[in-house]
């Protein structure tokens, strides 16, 4: 009797937990529907020439605003557009994927044949809902949908790629020529996401071509938890510091780790900067491998609000001008001309990488 009781004991925690973490979903999901209620009737440009009466829905990574760099720099982007030209705003930022499906449940329940929509993915993490959905996405001239960072083109979305091979390679070579750089080590945010993958191998092939010799692979998480592990990398950061000279992040937001700890830790590893320009962030940030695709993003917005037909799949690589390797003032002056040379054959290998695909 004794153990029964134990077993039912067992099973009402159990049991009790489920219920709270079921009702903490539903408080979640109601929040999410009323948020973006509210900003579909509220968030409205305070300034700038009116759109018509059009609404752009922009879903953001899961927890991806506040990372200081990607994320963060599609939302300048949006925010530029949404001054200037007066549209509707939502910014959607779940917590996760399903949170973020019952945004595009609502989303698809508010569609109608007089208000121009445009939602858009503004991440490649959002392909496979963007799948399990495709027969019911809208794909005509009021409603639209765009998927960020997708080399797919099976899908009812205009969906543009911004290949990171060629600043990569760029990153990759010119490590060894860096004073002191002898060993590197790559930090990933896990080991299946494809711009991750694009650019780990890019970094170690121009690593290679300029006589670099040996690199470390670490991976954060096997989830996207590993774009907001900065904590984690900067206590990691000690033990690399005994280890390797330079480190190549490919982690998103964690790369905050290892920039804190470069603040705190004068002659420190070199970190590499990612997404955005970095050098400002520490003196030990050599050189940044940069998208920027918050202008990717503005252009994107305009050409749709201008009722262009957008091009139905693009690549917008090193050859475009929209990714560049940004070096600080001090590496420039040392390894500029060196940079220039070696950008024609980064173009050209990141066209051979792209059409292999």
């Amino acid at each position: 009797m004794h153990i029964s009781m134990a077993t039912d004991n067992r099973l009402w925690h159990t049991t009790n937990k489920h219920i709270q973490k079921t009702t903490m979903k539903i408080r979640l999901v109601l929040s999410a529907l009323l948020c973006i209620l509210i900003t579909s009737c509220s968030d409205t440009a305070e300034h700038g020439e009116t759109s018509s009466n059009a609404i752009i829905s922009v879903f953001f990574s899961p927890n991806g605003l506040g990372d200081r760099g990607y994320n963060d720099n599609i939302a300048r982007g949006v925010n530029r557009s949404h001054e200037a030209r007066g549209f509707r705003l939502n910014r959607v930022s779940p917590p996760d994927f399903d949170v973020a499906e019952v945004y595009l449940q609502a989303w698809l329940a508010s569609l109608d044949d007089e208000t121009p929509r445009l939602l858009v993915f503004a991440s490649e993490d959002y392909e496979p809902l963007v799948r399990r959905y495709a027969h019911q996405l809208p794909d005509d001239e009021i409603n639209r949908v765009m998927l960020f960072e997708s080399r797919a083109t099976d899908l009812p979305a205009y969906t543009f790629y911004m290949p990171f091979y060629g600043i990569c390679y760029q990153a990759g070579y010119l490590a060894p020529l860096l004073e002191a750089v002898q060993s590197v080590a790559v930090i990933c945010a896990n080991d299946y996401a494809q711009p991750i993958i694009d650019g780990a191998t890019a970094f170690s092939e121009g690593y290679n071509d300029n006589q670099g010799w040996g690199i470390d692979y670490y991976c954060l998480s096997d989830s996207d938890e590993g774009y907001a592990r900065a904590d984690t990398l900067y206590q990691m950061a000690y033990k690399l510091d005994e280890c390797y000279d330079l480190i190549f992040p490919l982690a998103g937001g964690s790369v905050q780790g290892l920039l804190r700890y470069n603040r705190e830790n004068d002659g420190s590893f070199f970190t590499v900067g990612s997404d955005i320009d970095m050098s400002s962030y520490s003196t030990r940030v050599p050189y940044s491998v940069v998208k920027h695709i918050d202008k990717a993003v503005e252009l994107a917005i305009n050409h749709w609000l201008d009722r262009h037909e957008p091009v139905r799949h693009q690549r917008l690589g090193l050859a475009s001008g929209l990714t560049e390797l940004v070096m600080s003032a001090s590496v420039s002056r040392e390894l500029g001309s060196i940079e220039s040379e070696i950008r024609t054959r980064a173009i050209e290998k990141e066209e051979a990488y792209e059409n292999a695909k």
